[in-house]
């Protein structure tokens, strides 16, 4: 199957999830959608199903996409790599948010002021001050508004 023809089980998979009414409809609904991670999916899907992770409180499910896309070789943007920043922001992982703000920069990935954020919030929920201020510096430095 081609990435675009998982559009449709992905797009009910999502809509079943944020729909759920309890446990079990949501687990029910995140098991259908991981049944689509061992494909390589569009890459517009990535981003969506992880910032729906996080919404939902599931951001280490959120973290899994992101390692499907770099394994299915889908080009990582600006906004995986936001939701990925955000996941870990929720699960107050400093150290992951950071690298993966170096790994953008490190790849000539565009970062604004959402990611640099994230990512400060990261730090800011983990106690590193320091580092949120040297976040904010190096936003400035960079002239990201």
């Amino acid at each position: 199957m081609s990435p675009k023809e998982h559009a449709p089980g992905v797009r009910e998979a999502l809509l079943q999830m944020r729909q759920s009414r309890g446990t079990a409809q949501l687990q029910y609904a995140l098991e259908r959608l991981q049944l689509f991670q061992k494909h390589r999916l569009e890459q517009k899907w990535y981003a969506t199903i992880m910032a729906a992770l996080n919404e939902i409180g599931k951001p280490d499910l959120a973290m899994t996409w992101f390692y499907s896309a770099q394994f299915h070789q889908v080009q990582l943007d600006p906004w995986m790599y936001t939701c990925a920043i955000t996941s870990c922001a929720r699960s107050k992982d400093a150290s992951g948010a950071c690298q993966l703000l170096k790994d953008m920069h490190d790849q000539g990935i565009t970062v604004d002021t959402i990611t640099y954020n994230a990512t400060i919030s990261a730090c800011a929920k983990c106690g590193r001050w320091q580092e949120a201020e040297q976040l904010m510096l190096d936003m400035r430095g960079r002239g990201v508004p």
